[in-house]
């Protein structure tokens, strides 16, 4: 999933506890319910229909990733964490 966020593309993936904790539906990517067929059928139609909402989201979650994710910033956070 981050990997191909940090290609800029758009993600659709079930809506499970770890995917929710990065992924905001429509807006960093997609979300479908976990275990429905016809919800991951639906979200497919949904995204192809839009391709500028598609760009969209990819361009947002690539956004997410190379500013929350980056492993430059992470190790800031985790230094921070442990020198406080």
């Amino acid at each position: 999933m981050i990997l191909a966020m940090s290609y800029n593309k758009p993600i659709l993936i079930s809506d499970l506890p770890p995917a929710k904790e990065i992924i905001k539906d429509g807006i960093n990517g997609f979300l479908f319910q976990a275990g429905n067929s016809f919800s991951l059928a639906q979200e497919i139609c949904s995204v192809l229909s839009n391709p500028e909402k598609m760009e969209e989201v990819a361009s947002n979650g690539y956004n997410f990733v190379i500013t929350k994710l980056d492993w430059n910033v992470i190790g800031l956070l985790t230094k921070k964490t442990y020198l406080h």
